[in-house]
């Protein structure tokens, strides 16, 4: 009896040590979401009077900018609108300081303006220049880009600037991201030609848009831009070749998949990597809602 017990015993044991069937494990690649495809355009509110910078908020929502009012509002992610801060004066591209701090490129009075989180606007940075839009990167660092100066400078919070890229190629310059390979990308709003940064101080021409440009976003392993002029929303590849995900040249704020989809000079855009969302304002003042799948 004991040597039959012993017998079962060691039978269990032995089936609980089983070599693990490796047909059973799951060995599909994550999604390479640096190719997702647009599932769904949608519409957060169009209860806004011109909308161009778009910065995500700390609570989730997002601050947004209404350059010809002046303005900055908030949008909460129900799409409820909250005005924030007036007296600006044409403020449009903005971003959001290590310190909480709104900064906003403020056309009308040559400056990079610093909205406190309780609302109160101080001067960051007087250009003497024209500014369009100013970029915080992953480090921290405040990059201003001058419209008509052909140049990007970066500047610290007291005031001091020192330029990291200048070329006769500069046209309008509006946009700065962060990209490939952790590179500098520019963009000029008024021909549609965005830059790759060489590393000594110059650009290389990467990317062509059929039109004026809007914004740049480096999003989930991808550089993605709005396309101003053709009310288009691009991506664009580590080798600069475009691909048109939603839109076309039919100014309109139509919802639906990427074929029916329509925008109306498309803007700012913001990412959500959690959600695979990408958010774009538009001149024609709304937030739009682009949710995107997996190849």
């Amino acid at each position: 009896m004991r040597t039959s017990l012993l017998l079962l015993l060691f039978g269990v044991a032995c089936a609980d040590k089983t070599p693990t069937d490796d047909s059973a494990v799951d060995s599909t690649p994550p999604p390479d979401w640096s190719r997702a495809v647009v599932a769904e355009v949608t519409t957060l509110t169009t209860d806004l009077d011109g909308a161009d910078g778009l910065v995500r908020a700390a609570d989730g929502g997002f601050y947004v900018t209404e350059p010809q009012q002046g303005r900055v509002k908030r949008v909460a992610l129900d799409g409820t609108v909250t005005p924030w801060v007036e007296g600006l004066l044409e403020g449009y591209g903005a971003s959001l300081a290590p310190d909480g701090a709104l900064l906003v490129a403020e056309w009308g009075r040559q400056r990079v303006a610093r909205i406190a989180p309780d609302g109160e606007v101080t001067s960051y940075y007087d250009l003497g220049g024209r500014v369009g839009n100013v970029y915080v990167d992953p480090e921290g660092a405040v990059l201003v880009p001058w419209f008509y100066g052909s140049k990007v400078e970066q500047v610290t919070a007291e005031g001091v600037a020192t330029t990291i890229a200048q070329s006769v190629e500069f046209n309008g310059l509006h946009g700065v991201m962060v990209g490939y390979d952790g590179d500098l990308f520019f963009a000029n709003h008024i021909d549609g030609k965005i830059f790759r940064a060489d590393g000594a101080g110059g650009v290389t021409l990467f990317a062509q848009l059929p039109d004026r440009f809007g914004n740049l976003l480096f999003f989930e392993g991808a550089l993605y831009a709005t396309g101003w002029g053709d009310h288009t929303l691009y991506r664009i590849d580590a080798e600069g070749a475009l691909e048109a995900l939603a839109g076309a040249d039919e100014p309109d704020t139509v919802d639906g998949d990427a074929e029916t989809a329509r925008f109306e000079n498309p803007n700012g855009l913001v990412g959500d990597a959690e959600a695979h969302v990408l958010y774009v304002s538009q001149t024609a003042g709304a937030v739009r809602v682009v949710r995107l799948e997996a190849p």
